[in-house]
């Protein structure tokens, strides 16, 4: 049908009352940031002027108090009762903490300021480390003007800024940068940060940290994290020990380790955040956007991960949960180890829920669901353009695998490499529903390039979907254990590998078990359908195959096909403009009951036939064979039977040639052949 054939951007929907195609993959980004041409939303470092930063859905948001920074010492702070000043550049030996002498020294400032009142900083460079144990805030001119770069000795590391305690402190219109963690909240501390930048601090950019721990920090940056001592951390934004973390509004780039990590049961909210650039550590691991680890709690949308070392999200450990909708996860680098340098990630337990996002130009994996206990939703996602890793393999679009869940619905993966949607590994379930999978391309060496593929005992229930434009195969399961249960699907247009062969609409092999019902195979390559091997058994019910095409040198081209010891069986269905044989079993097993099977055309091996059977046992019943260019049906050297079926309109109509022969009852009409029987020939 050609409303299913939909625009970039939009799915096929098939069933229910929600027909027609549907946008997938919204995600809100600035007219100054996004790219016509390519379709992705594809801010740049240098996008935004000096004091400002590139937020996707916002554009340039800058880091200066409105009105920006004024003129005179105190700019445009507003002066209120309580307030105590600080100016690093008074000269005076008459400091009381007042706009005309203001303290120069924290000490003296912190000491002065009652709770519920504001330190206010003058512009300049202070080299003292900061601790808030007192419910008061801390506000500069701007954040191009004031720095704090002061190290101390936490509780934890030495720090610049620290808030301990059960107070209530707010930081604003500054930057901390320097030797030393960013900001530490922990042990109860209530804690806003707005319009304050942080710049190569040291170990980590903010934290908090313990039971009853807040941190909201909207407006900032955080960015070039450097490792500690000893090569790790050099984290931009973590929250830890059940502590509740808010990023809104906010850049995070070219930290360590991790851009934004939540773990320990903590809390962690992220809106409307760029996240890129971060680098791996020291051993040459991690390197994500944003993790959820250990049982944290994390909950990200409107966001852009980009452009990090080896992952744009992961949700990992049990109990941990992680939620994002309307991302966007692009451009994961390739890096040397692992199968973790993937968009995004749910592994050993985690609880992975995406929605109305894109994946896109990632390595090796888009998405991937792996370890026991892991549970991964995709809904309404796009995947797209993963590459190939260093050695030309991977590049998968969708996988799961070692016992994890997958649940995809309303969601579309396209132009992949290898393998658009896989399971694999006994354990593995997928329930995919409503969903396109196209264009997945071949590996470095030619091969592969599956629509969906599972193997090792994997289970998978399809519906609703399309599955088009593939390599090799569109649907293609292994090894005994494997399951598939496909209803209403309609794959197409299967190519040929770089070696001119497969191309197959669905293969199943080496014992996999396949149903396929109400489904739809046409412009494949060699089989419609093709099962192989002993053990396997694929079911086929109210099923149209229609022009399968031969391979490069003209042969085969099937609708179905079932070899050495593999069971078929077909019912309710229609074959039509194959070639060389509609439905053939070659020393195999199985049925066809209430099915039409017509114009079957000469392949490069001629033949021609409706149904073929050699060295087989076959039951035919019910069954129309007309129009073909051979014979409508054909038993050679095969038992079985044939009833109650009508063969008209071939060359020849039945040929029942060597041992042991088929059964033929005498409740068949073949009539209006060129030649109507042939039996016992050769």
């Amino acid at each position: 049908p050609a409303y299913l054939e939909c625009p970039p951007g939009q799915i096929p929907i098939f069933s229910g009352d929600d027909q027609g195609c549907r946008a997938i993959g919204i995600v809100d980004c600035h007219p100054d940031f996004f790219d016509a041409e390519t379709g992705r939303c594809d801010p740049q470092e240098d996008s935004c002027p000096e004091g400002s930063m590139a937020i996707p859905t916002q554009g340039c948001v800058s880091l200066d108090p409105p009105g920006g920074c004024g003129e005179g010492t105190w700019g445009n702070i507003e002066e209120l009762p309580g307030d105590v000043h600080l100016d690093v550049t008074y000269s005076g030996d008459d400091s009381d903490g007042s706009r005309e002498r203001p303290w120069v020294l924290y000490t003296d400032a912190v000491g002065q300021v009652q709770p519920g009142g504001r330190i206010v900083f003058a512009a300049g460079d202070y080299d003292q480390g900061i601790l808030v144990s007192k419910s008061i805030s801390l506000v500069g001119r701007c954040s191009s003007m004031v720095t704090l770069s002061g190290v101390r000795e936490g509780v934890f590391v030495p720090t610049i800024l620290e808030v301990q305690g059960y107070v209530e402190a707010s930081v604003s219109d500054l930057t901390i940068s320097g030797p030393g963690f960013g900001l530490f909240a922990h042990s109860g501390a209530q804690t806003s940060i707005s319009r304050v930048s942080f710049k190569m601090t040291h170990t980590g950019g903010i934290a908090a940290y313990g039971l009853g721990t807040t941190v909201e920090a909207s407006e900032v940056w955080v960015s070039d994290t450097k490792l500690d001592a000893e090569g790790s951390y050099g984290r931009g934004i973590e929250a830890g020990g059940g502590a509740t973390l808010s990023v809104s509004r906010s850049r995070v780039s070219d930290n360590h380790t991790s851009g934004i990590v939540a773990f320990s049961d903590a809390m962690v909210t992220v809106s409307e955040v760029w996240v890129s650039g971060t680098k791996l550590n020291a051993a040459g691991l991690s390197g994500r956007g944003i993790d959820a680890v250990t049982g944290a709690s994390l909950s990200v949308s409107r966001t852009l991960i980009s452009h990090n070392d080896s992952g744009g999200i992961l949700g990992s450990g049990s109990g941990t949960t992680l939620t994002a909708s309307e991302v966007w996860v692009s451009d994961t680098k390739q890096v040397a180890y692992g199968p973790l340098s993937v968009g995004i990630v749910a592994h050993d337990g985690a609880s992975v829920s995406v929605s109305g996002s894109r994946v896109s130009d990632n390595h090796s994996y888009g998405v991937l669901s792996i370890g026991s206990g892991a549970a991964l939703t995709l809904s309404e996602v796009w995947v797209s353009g993963t590459k190939l890793n260093a050695e030309g393999l991977d590049g998968r679009g969708i996988v799961a695998q070692e016992g994890a869940s997958l649940s995809v619905s309303g969601s579309r993966v396209s132009d992949n490499h290898t393998l658009g949607l896989a399971a694999h590994d006994s354990g593995t379930t997928v329930e995919a529903s409503d969903v396109w999978i196209s264009g997945t391309q071949l590996d470095v060496d030619g091969l592969y390039g599956f629509g969906i593929t599972l193997n090792g005992g994997a289970s998978v229930s399809l519906s609703g979907s399309k599955v088009s434009d593939n390599h090799s195969s569109g649907i293609a399961a292994f090894d005994s254990g494997t399951t598939v249960a496909a209803s209403e699907v309609w794959v197409s247009g299967t190519k040929l590998n770089a070696e001119g062969v497969s191309g197959f609409g669905v293969v199943a092999q080496d014992g996999a078990i396949f149903s396929l019902s109400g489904s739809r195979l046409s412009d494949n390559h060699l089989s419609g359908v093709f099962a192989i091997g002993e053990g396997t058994m694929v079911t086929t019910s109210e099923v149209w195959v229609s022009d399968t095409r031969p391979d490069a040198d003209g042969f085969f081209g099937f609708g179905m096909e079932a070899a050495s010891d593999a069971i078929l069986s077909v019912s309710g269905s229609y074959l039509s403009d194959n070639h060389t044989v509609a439905v053939a079993f070659f020393e195999s097993g199985g049925s066809v009951t209430e099915s039409l099977l017509e114009s079957t055309k000469f392949g490069g091996n001629l033949l021609g036939d409706g149904l073929m059977a050699t060295g087989s046992v076959v039951t035919v019943t019910g069954v129309i064979s007309r129009d073909n260019a051979r014979a409508g049906v054909l038993f050679d050297k095969s038992d079985g039977e044939l009833s109650k079926s009508l063969i008209t309109q071939n060359a020849i109509g039945l040929a029942n040639q060597g041992l042991p022969g088929a059964e033929i009852s005498d409740d068949n009409v073949i009539e209006g052949n060129d030649q109507d029987r042939i039996d016992d020939g050769d």
